[in-house]
């Protein structure tokens, strides 16, 4: 690579160098005004003779200036350089934030459905448009690898990337010929030429891959089938594999099938003659299409305790905020088939944020319990690991467990260290982690699954996590007040040898800045004492107990927590501030 880290290219510096052929290399750069782009640089002499115009200008830069997309990777600006007496250009398009769809499938080995139809359909749209302007362009390779799968979103996007071959329509191909008689390739390839069908039969190849986890090399001899034979095969060899997505794939969605045996006909009169046809086929099949709603699953997930359940019952006050919960998600969750007749979506997620012991993962457990879902509590060493790309897989299989015991509550507890802030510099290996999650949590509840997580620092966690579409609810878990706080009392003191005139009001007036925790350490203090002098828990050995033990966090933190809170909810809407109340039944 020509350029190293933190070197300029004119008015950017290098933030990560990605990859280099023999006639150019790109980068992850940053603008002097903050912003990420992504930058590719062309050596003059090296670049083929077939990549520029009738002009003799860079053909991908020229038409990338014509073309504005949403899913599409659009053009900023492109510059001139020398560098050591070598001739460049240069080409500055938008950053990206996420990954490759071959990078997507290889962690994820096959797409579900719903995130399959998603992305065709961002594809489509994107050719569409391309195929549709006054002087019509042919992308030319639509290969996984390029196209990338933008997770800075409230929903995965795909973002068509990679015109080295794109060329309009009245010109010649980039890549005149291809020698394979594999039907992973048009037939027309080998006969010099591309259409628009052409672009269209690659984008069936690549929804073979996303459904089947599967990279063209691995298929052997099905490359040489046609599409429906391949399709058999595939299914045949891995239906003994016991993977209830595969299974899921096939048999629920054969419009799939259907569209994909289209779209790569050998002859092109016989596929779809435009992105918008095979689009609206797209559409009819999403239509008809199942949701898994896992209402018919039985194993428990590990950590569910069956017993003395209370859910919001369990929990004294908050009736306005638990009133919301109940509405906006509880009976959705559990109502979702009605729900969808009104075009209500299921929730992804629900963040719990605050200081320290004051009950988040409590008032988790008392949620899962009002849902009737199954729970599972995830803390950060259950998916930690020292080895590359374990965490990621840890993250897959937890979710993947999740859907086969959905219903089901996933509670990430101190998610901050799970999904911190990333930026293009930090190691590769902790960017998958972030966006194995982000694409986790994409519309998960159709699958079922609803998450929670726990922070005591929101600050912390990456933009994209945050953004609607994942946590869709954001509760703030202040200090306790007092009411919260004669609750707990009244929760630890229950059930234990007391005297009658213990009045637990004036326990919580003397408690302010007291957090959970702390008071659940006063009660099993007094209880020792008492213990150790064979009487019952009393008012004065309560105070005492309080008069020798300070709150665990100085008033200053309570401080940094409140003004957190008013600097995250000026940032992230909606969310509701709730107290933290316990009752004694």
């Amino acid at each position: 690579m020509i350029y190293q880290k933190n070197q300029q290219i004119g008015n950017y510096t290098v933030v990560f160098p990605l990859s280099h052929n023999d006639y150019a290399e790109e980068y992850t750069v940053r603008h002097a005004d903050g912003i990420f782009r992504h930058l590719k640089l062309f050596n003059r002499n090296r670049i083929l003779e077939s990549m520029h115009d009738r002009k003799g200008r860079i053909n991908e830069i020229e038409v990338l200036k014509n073309i504005q997309h949403t899913n599409i990777c659009n053009y900023v600006e492109n510059f001139r350089l020398n560098n050591d007496g070598t001739d460049y250009d240069a080409l500055v398009t938008e950053f990206v934030s996420g990954e490759t769809l071959h990078q997507r499938i290889s962690r994820a080995n096959m797409l579900p459905v719903y995130e399959v139809t998603r992305i065709t359909k961002n594809i489509l749209e994107a050719l569409n448009y391309l195929h549709t302007l006054r002087n019509p362009v042919i992308h030319n390779s639509i290969y996984t690898e390029n196209i990338l799968v933008d997770l800075s979103g409230k929903e995965t996007k795909a973002v068509l990337a990679g015109f080295e071959g794109a060329h309009y329509v009245d010109q010649r191909p980039v890549y005149p010929s291809c020698e394979t008689d594999s039907f992973l390739f048009a037939p027309e390839r080998r006969e010099g030429y591309n259409t628009v069908q052409t672009d269209l039969y690659n984008v069936g190849i690549v929804m073979l891959q996303m459904l089947f986890g599967q990279h063209p090399q691995e298929w052997g001899d099905f490359g040489k089938m046609g599409m429906e034979q391949c399709l058999n095969m595939l299914i045949e060899k891995q239906e003994g594999m016991n993977d209830s997505q595969l299974l899921y794939n096939h048999r629920n969605n054969k419009s799939l099938a259907t569209i994909m045996i289209k779209a790569t006909q050998r002859d092109p009169a016989q596929r779809f003659q435009s992105a918008a046809e095979m689009l609206e086929a797209l559409n009819q099949s999403d239509e008809k299409s199942s949701v898994i709603s896992g209402t018919d699953r039985e194993a428990p997930l590990p950590e569910t305790d069956s017993a003395d359940f209370k859910g919001f019952a369990g929990i004294a006050g908050m009736e306005e905020q638990k009133e919301m919960l109940q509405k906006k998600v509880i009976n959705i969750l559990k109502h979702a088939e009605d729900a969808k007749k009104y075009r209500l979506s299921i929730p992804n997620g629900l963040l719990l944020f605050g200081p320290p012991g004051c009950g988040k993962t409590y008032f988790a457990q008392k949620f899962a319990e009002e849902s009737g879902y199954n729970y599972k509590l995830v803390k950060f060493s259950d998916i930690a690991s020292t080895y590359i790309h374990e965490t990621v897989m840890k993250i897959r299989q937890m979710f993947e467990m999740a859907r086969e015991n959905a219903p089901a509550v996933l509670c990430f507890d101190e998610f901050d260290a799970m999904v911190p802030k990333r930026n293009p510099s930090q190691n590769q290996h902790k960017s998958e982690e972030v966006n194995e999650f982000l694409a986790q949590l994409n519309n998960c509840g159709r699958d079922g699954i609803f998450v929670i997580a726990t922070t005591n620092q929101p600050q912390l966690i990456d933009d994209a996590i945050l953004r609607s579409g994942r946590f869709d609810q954001k509760i703030y878990i202040p200090f306790p007040d007092i009411p919260s706080r004669e609750a707990l009392f009244n929760l630890h003191l229950s059930k234990r040898p007391q005297e009658e005139n213990i009045n637990p009001r004036i326990l919580a007036e003397k408690t302010d800045g007291y957090i959970a925790s702390d008071i659940e350490r006063i009660v099993n203090d007094a209880a020792i004492f008492a213990f150790e002098k064979n009487e019952l828990i009393s008012q004065t050995i309560l105070e005492e107990v309080i008069s020798k033990t300070p709150p665990s966090l100085h008033i200053s933190v309570r401080k940094q927590y409140e003004k957190m809170r008013d600097e995250f909810e000026n940032k992230v809407q909606p969310q509701q501030r709730i107290g933290f109340q316990l009752r004694q039944d």
